[in-house]
């Protein structure tokens, strides 16, 4: 039974002895890439629109982005964040 532990005998949060912050939780991290999903959709939609000429931001996606190819993505995707 090597390792094996009940799971209430398990600290988490500020009561695990390797807690130092409490700034990268499980809910900011998930905040944080929906948040991420946002703005990189509404960078697609201002390039689609004519919106902008700027060059596309570099990096990794976040997860669930696919990429806005048409006007009516477009207009789905804003009714669904107001």
């Amino acid at each position: 039974m090597h390792g094996a532990r009940k799971k209430e005998s398990i600290k988490r949060g500020d009561l695990h002895p390797n807690y130092t912050h409490g700034n990268r939780t499980l809910e900011s991290q998930k905040q944080a890439s929906e948040q991420s999903l946002e703005l990189q959709q509404l960078e697609d939609a201002m390039h689609l629109l004519g919106l902008t000429t700027a060059k596309r931001s570099q990096g990794r996606k976040a997860n669930g982005y696919c990429k806005i190819m048409s006007s009516p993505v477009v207009k789905k995707n804003l009714q669904r964040m107001e």
